[in-house]
């Protein structure tokens, strides 16, 4: 009898560890953002693909467990490992987000390395959950085909179609269509920050969402120029540049406002949140960026339950280029869908 029950306890323990992980995943998502765990929100996207993930695992594992009993010791201790294991990435992931712990300003395709670690470690995290999910099920659906190692390549082509996926949400503003009407008029216009030239001049990009806001000025619909971004070692701050030109364009100096302690898109939204939000009261608020960009940040801005609006500036790239930004955001849509960072 005493037997029985240890093994019963044991049944248990997996669910359990399934539980806390997605617990510990919603809550990081909040706390590495500066935000209360009353934010969360249960229709969020993000949230809706922690919490499916892993009320799949589960439910995979209770049909094989109870009453079936398909599972065997070693089968259950595995899987055991493998959901204590989840919480490494987790941890090493929020002590890094949390602590604030500095990696240099070195950059990988022109992401900072910071972002490039937590990236992998995510990636390790979620290929271990989909790893889970497809043992789970395989013993429930045909243990010979779902093997051990025949998951490790399903895990891995569903990494793929989850790409896929985010891939095919940035096409939301693929021929550089707005959230905005002809006539609608905003409070500010808030300029996302982009790479700085030599001599300080904007890059094309950048100088293209900058013309924009000037264009929204000029018609009249916008009021305030709300520019964000830091700067590299021995330049001028993304801010300052779109600053100085604006002001050669001709607009008033009065209604231009600088951020210049932010760097990656998911702070500059929290800067919206933080200041023009909560400190200023800005009710209508349009973001400028590019068409490649605006999905992510109205995810972002959604997660923070900020209402505005997004529109891409008229700067056309290449299909090359075009195709290197689209990836780079899918793999970052990613990320944030699943621990918003």
């Amino acid at each position: 009898m005493p037997k029985k029950k240890n093994k019963s306890y044991i049944n248990f323990l997996f669910p359990l560890l399934i539980l806390l992980h997605a617990a510990g995943q919603l809550s990081l998502k909040y706390l590495i953002n500066g935000l209360s765990l009353r934010y969360i929100r249960f229709d969020n996207l993000g949230n809706l693909f922690t919490l499916l993930l892993s009320a799949l695992i589960i439910l995979g594992y209770i049909i094989a467990t109870f009453p079936a009993n398909k599972l065997q010791r070693k089968d259950i201790n595995i899987l055991l490992g493998i959901g204590v294991f989840l919480f490494i990435p987790l941890v090493i992931i929020g002590v890094i987000s949390l602590s604030g712990i500095s990696m240099g300003p070195a950059y990988i395709f022109s992401v900072p390395i910071k972002k490039v670690y937590l990236g992998l470690l995510f990636f390790l995290e979620l290929f271990f959950e989909l790893y889970l999910l497809f043992i789970v099920w395989g013993f429930v659906v045909d243990r010979k085909f779902f093997s051990y190692v025949r998951s490790v390549y399903i895990s891995l082509i569903s990494l793929f179609f989850l790409m896929f996926f985010a891939f095919c949400y940035t096409l939301k503003y693929s021929n550089g269509e707005s959230e905005i009407g002809k006539s609608e008029t905003y409070d500010v216009a808030v300029i996302l920050g982009a790479a700085v030239w030599s001599h300080d001049r904007p890059s094309p990009i950048f100088e293209g969402r900058i013309k924009k806001a000037f264009d929204l000025y000029t018609e009249k619909r916008i009021s305030k120029i709300q520019l964000t971004g830091g700067n590299a070692p021995g330049e001028i701050s993304e801010a300052e540049t779109a600053f100085n030109y604006l002001t050669d364009l001709g607009v008033d100096k009065d209604d231009i406002v600088i951020e210049k302690s932010t760097s990656a898109t998911s702070e500059q939204i929290n800067f919206i949140y933080n200041d023009l939000i909560k400190r200023h009261h800005f009710s209508k608020i349009l973001i400028i960026s590019d068409a490649f960009h605006l999905p992510r940040i109205l995810e972002i801005s959604k997660f923070y339950g900020i209402d505005s609006k997004g529109v891409s500036s008229e700067h056309e790239i290449n299909w090359e280029k075009l195709l290197f930004y689209r990836v780079r955001e899918s793999v970052a849509l990613l990320m944030f869908w699943f621990l918003a960072i």
